[in-house]
């Protein structure tokens, strides 16, 4: 059998170095890449719970509007009251709310709503503009 390495004592510390220095330089790229997926994972999954919040409150909004002519709100430390003849609709988490709502030419079965949610951790916001109108 023909010996296929001249050298048989083993790595050399050059050799040991430069692997170290790739595997060193291998890791640090995978790191990069999962670090920067979990991030975007983080942020993607905080937009979606922002949309669905957003959603859930025009909904909300939306039903209050076609059943009853008088609603009011109030935004205090990170929730928003919706407030009816009938019950109160709150809702609370990380975020900070603004809703601003304004009757179009005067005409209650018209309103315009403008709703703003921030997340307190990320920063991420979403912001929504509609008109709600009764038929």
């Amino acid at each position: 059998m023909k010996a296929y390495f001249k050298n048989n004592r083993g790595l050399t510390l050059v050799e040991v170095l430069l692997a170290g220095a790739i595997a060193s330089i291998v890791f640090a790229l995978l790191f990069g890449i999962l670090h920067f997926a979990t991030n975007s994972m983080k942020m993607t999954k905080v937009e979606s719970e922002l949309q669905q919040e957003v959603n859930l409150i025009l909904h909300t909004l939306t039903v209050i509007h076609e059943k009853n002519s008088q609603f009011s709100f109030k935004t205090e430390d990170g929730s928003l009251t919706i407030i009816t003849n009938e019950r109160e609709f709150s809702f609370s988490k990380n975020y900070d709310y603004e809703l601003l709502v304004s009757k179009i030419n005067n005409n209650p079965k018209n309103i315009k709503v403008k709703l703003t949610i921030k997340d307190r951790e990320y920063g991420k916001e979403i912001s929504v503009s509609t008109i709600l109108s009764k038929l």
